[in-house]
């Protein structure tokens, strides 16, 4: 009986065991299936130096777009510019056309 009541304890530690052995294998593969997925994620990100890459590319495009729109609206402003140019000489050649000729007048007195 004492040997039976002995080979029962030691099976029961050895439950107790496997039990915790069983909780830390599902702790670890719970884990490895985590870093997987995690390492799958960084894998399809590109790496760090094909991102300064693109980022050095992107910066340089954005300060030649910068510079064409300064470019551009000089241009824009040059134009408004000799266009309030051209529309006043417009306006005055139209209000000295306007105006009544001295020749005409004297014409008009010699008659």
């Amino acid at each position: 009986s004492n040997i039976l009541e002995h080979g029962i304890e030691v099976a029961k530690d050895n439950i107790e065991k496997s039990k915790a052995d069983l909780a830390q294998a599902k702790t670890v593969r719970k884990n490895r299936i985590e870093y997987d997925i995690l390492a799958k994620v960084i894998s399809e990100q590109p790496d760090r130096k094909e991102t300064l890459d693109r980022l050095g590319t992107l910066k340089t495009e954005l300060s030649n777009l910068e510079a064409t729109k300064q470019h551009l609206e000089s241009r824009l402003s040059l134009r408004k510019k000799q266009f309030h140019v051209l529309v006043t000489s417009i306006h005055q050649l139209q209000a000295l056309l306007d105006e009544p000729d001295d020749i005409d007048l004297l014409s008009d007195d010699v008659e």
